[in-house]
This record gives C-alpha cells, sequence and structure tokens, in this order.
C-alpha cells in the first residue's frame, strides 16, 4: 500500500491446537508440527549479536487439510 507508514507491521495469531489438528504426520516441512518457524531481522540481513523476531505461520499441510476438511 502506498500511504502505510515506513516500517508498518502487523500481526496475526497463530492456533497451536488448530495447527495440531490438521498437521499432517508424514509432512516433512514441519515434521507433523503444523507450524513453521522463520527467524528475520529488522534490516532484512542476519548479522552476529542483532535481534532476531521469530514468525510463525502455519505449514501447507494445515492449510490443505484445513481446506479439505474444515
Amino acid at each position: 500500500m502506498k500511504n502505510e507508514p515506513k516500517g508498518f507491521t502487523y500481526s496475526t495469531t497463530v492456533d497451536y491446537d488448530i495447527a495440531d489438528m490438521y498437521a499432517s504426520s508424514k509432512c516433512k516441512k514441519c515434521l507433523g508440527r503444523g507450524l513453521n518457524k522463520t527467524y528475520t531481522s529488522l534490516n532484512g540481513t542476519i548479522k552476529k549479536n542483532e535481534k532476531l523476531i521469530e514468525n510463525l505461520t502455519y505449514c501447507d499441510c494445515v492449510h490443505k487439510n484445513v481446506k479439505k476438511y474444515g
């Protein structure tokens, strides 16, 4: 968006129960947990002694099973 202030971020909540309920035990990306963790820094690079931000997202197997069974 053009009108968003610089550095604007948004957050969503990840429900661990939904991830556990719809996760596939055979998934090799999340190892059956249903969640993917990614670490990013504020400026996009990872350097020594720099604070990292942990981001949790649902795995693709959870999205697929929610669409199929949910």
